[in-house]
């Protein structure tokens, strides 16, 4: 009777791993998951088991009514909000960068290697995120904010580090 019942709970176990989805990519720019409506370019992005669309450079990720969660470099992830887009400009994993177009993104930096660097752009402000923490870039009210980390954010000619708990607009002074 034992053996029995570590017997099932061995497969059951196992069994579960198997739905476990994992993914390392030599890029940046892997849609890890879709939850209700999201295209690449204009193309409906339809998620199956084990295989991951790759956004590739200049190409244009938006949700609808959904949500998605796009891989950067290992333990870094963009997570969109419904109605918001993306453009991929550089899909390197030393010199990863993003165009947030509309909506609202955030992004979560678990653990990112010191030789991988991760950008947002939002017009002409860019935001390089330095150490892990959690990132919020809000195009509809042109703000950014750093809820725990490190940014260097530029404008122009003007440079602003942010730590964790501030934000600053993105348009005018």
């Amino acid at each position: 009777m034992r053996f029995i019942v570590s017997a099932l709970a061995f497969g059951v176990l196992a069994g579960s791993s198997l739905n476990a989805q994992y993914m390392i990519s030599a890029r940046s720019g892997v849609v890890h998951y879709v939850e209700g409506k999201a295209y690449l370019n204009d193309t409906p992005v339809e998620p199956k088991f084990g295989k991951f669309p790759e956004i590739k450079e200049d190409q244009e990720l938006r949700t609808g009514e959904g949500r998605a969660e796009v891989l950067l470099t290992p333990g870094v992830f963009l997570r969109m909000s419904e109605n918001s887009s993306i453009r991929m400009l550089s899909t390197r994993l030393t010199d990863t960068r993003v165009e947030i177009l509309t909506g609202s993104a955030m992004v979560e930096c678990d653990d990112s290697p010191k030789d991988n660097a991760v950008r947002l752009f939002y017009k002409d402000a860019s935001m390089l995120l330095v150490k892990h923490g959690l990132y919020r870039l809000d195009a509809n009210r042109s703000t950014f904010r750093v809820y725990d980390g490190e940014s260097i954010v530029k404008r122009e000619s003007a440079s602003l580090t942010l730590k964790s708990g501030k934000r600053t607009t993105l348009t005018g002074a």
